[in-house]
């Protein structure tokens, strides 16, 4: 990041942050669910939310870096998945 164009910096930045908090809650995720607890579907919620954060953030700030897009997408689908395993495995009584 050193190297980056500073118009960069704030996005990369802002990005990691929202990334490392959805690492955060699909972790919580896992704990959630093993330990038979509820509230694993807005863990999931949160984790989608960090990846459309840093999408926003680039459009408003009219950057485009493709490689942290593409993350943005990973997360965002994986998140969906989850979530809906997830639902299934709540509604099953794990």
């Amino acid at each position: 990041m050193a190297n980056s164009p500073p118009a960069l910096k704030p996005v990369i930045q802002a990005c990691s942050i929202w990334f490392l908090g959805s690492y955060n809650s699909f972790h919580s995720t896992i704990i959630d669910v093993k330990a038979g607890s509820s509230l694993a579907d807005f863990y999931l919620l949160y984790a989608h939310d960090g990846a459309t954060n840093c999408r926003n953030f680039m459009k408003q700030s009219n950057i485009s870096i493709p490689a942290v897009a593409n993350r943005c997408n990973h997360v965002e689908f994986f998140a969906y998945v989850c979530y809906t395993v997830t639902e299934m495995l709540i509604l099953k009584g794990n």
